[in-house]
């Protein structure tokens, strides 16, 4: 009777001498997405392309124009022809738009915001699906996140003889929202009143605020 209860102990004691469960380990970075040597030219009408890779991988078969180095999983680039792409470590991409002239990602690389010149529309896509924060404007520029709002540089046609200028603007899914040179149109005197749109994010945000 001892002797079973000393075995009961023993298998008790072993029991609660296991070793430890290793903590979780954290998930490594993704690859950014990295422009390779210089700028080339393609020629007069195309802007300067890069070609670009993921770190630590080969080239890929699209140059860009411009590029988001963390998009989602992957990252997303402008190729020569304006064609926006979500590209991937492994090699996969798509077609996201067509036209785009400028795109910034957020800060937390899950959402992508681009100016496709067609319709002069700025748009953001989830990874999951598309829709359009403004149409119609004469021109979309530099472009940054303000939390969910996009703010960007833009001009508004103000009809045919005379266009709007370009300013600071904002737009969410309550529309978009014109901050500075608003009132000023091409062919008037300005005078003192127009304002420089400047193209870095942190004075683009501080503009529309």
């Amino acid at each position: 009777m001892l002797a079973r209860a000393a075995l009961a102990g023993l298998l008790l004691a072993s029991s609660g001498c296991q070793a430890p469960a290793e903590p979780a380990r954290a998930p490594l970075p993704l690859p950014a997405l990295v422009a390779l040597g210089e700028a080339r030219r393609a020629g007069l009408d195309q802007p300067p392309s890069f070609a670009v890779a993921f770190e630590g991988g080969a080239a890929l078969d699209r140059r860009a124009t411009r590029f988001v180095p963390r998009w989602r999983d992957g990252a997303a680039l402008i190729d020569p022809e304006g064609r926006l792409y979500q590209v991937w470590p492994d090699g996969r991409r798509r077609m996201l738009a067509d036209g785009v002239t400028a795109l910034a990602a957020s800060d937390d690389a899950a959402r992508l915001a681009y100016a496709v010149r067609t319709d002069g529309s700025l748009r953001l896509h989830d990874g999951e699906a598309e829709r359009s924060l403004t149409e119609g404007m004469a021109s979309i520029g530099a472009l940054t996140f303000d939390g969910e709002a996009v703010v960007f540089v833009g001009a508004r046609p103000a009809g045919a003889a005379r266009g709007g200028v370009a300013g600071v603007w904002s737009a969410d899914r309550g529309g978009a929202r014109c901050h500075t040179n608003c009132d000023l149109r091409v062919g008037d005197g300005w005078g003192d009143r127009f304002v420089p749109p400047p193209t870095e994010p942190a004075a683009l945000r501080e503009a529309a605020r």
